[in-house]
């Protein structure tokens, strides 16, 4: 019940639907950029295309289809309540992917259950800091690579993280 639970705080603070919380797009132009171009899991990146998640992974788990914007989620793990990780697919292409467990981890080794010390330590201090669905996000924008790269944290601990492909169009004038 309790794992139930957290995975639903993660999908919540990763879609961005508490109402108080504050948008990234708020710390776009005061946040530095970092290089997140390495950033992957496994051998897929941003962008990597849904045959390349199969190969690499299986049969998903459970497969979403969400109709406004069209795209697909694939998740993977023991059951349909109880994720590993998942990934957003639009147009054929990864436009982002979620990890709920210690068993994948950044290109950085950070993983849940790293301490917010680590996540710092291994990306820098060119992140921003904002509250969501109870839990605080560090992130770090590439601004060159067009990348958002979110540590959700809860009692110091890294409890997800997600990676994503971001327009900063409407934002950026670098």
């Amino acid at each position: 019940m309790y794992l139930f639970l957290g995975l639903m705080l993660l999908i919540l603070v990763f879609s961005g639907c508490d109402p108080s919380a504050t948008s990234k797009d708020d710390y776009y132009k005061s946040t530095k950029s970092t290089n997140l171009s390495q950033e992957g899991i496994e051998r897929l990146h941003i962008g990597s295309n849904k045959y390349d998640v199969t190969k690499l992974f299986g049969k998903p788990t459970s497969i979403e289809l969400v109709s406004e914007p069209k795209s697909e989620y694939f998740s993977y793990g023991k059951s349909k309540n109880n994720y590993d990780l998942d990934f957003r697919i639009v147009k054929n292409a990864v436009t982002s992917y979620t990890l709920y467990t210690e068993k994948y981890g950044s290109s950085k080794g950070i993983r849940v259950g790293s301490s917010k010390n680590d996540v710092i330590k291994a990306y820098g201090n060119n992140y921003y800091k904002r509250n969501d669905t109870g839990a605080k996000v560090y992130g770090y924008f590439d601004k060159v690579n067009k990348l958002n790269l979110e540590f959700s944290i809860e009692s110091n601990e890294v409890i997800g993280i997600q990676l994503l492909a971001y327009d900063y169009s409407k934002n950026d004038n670098h």
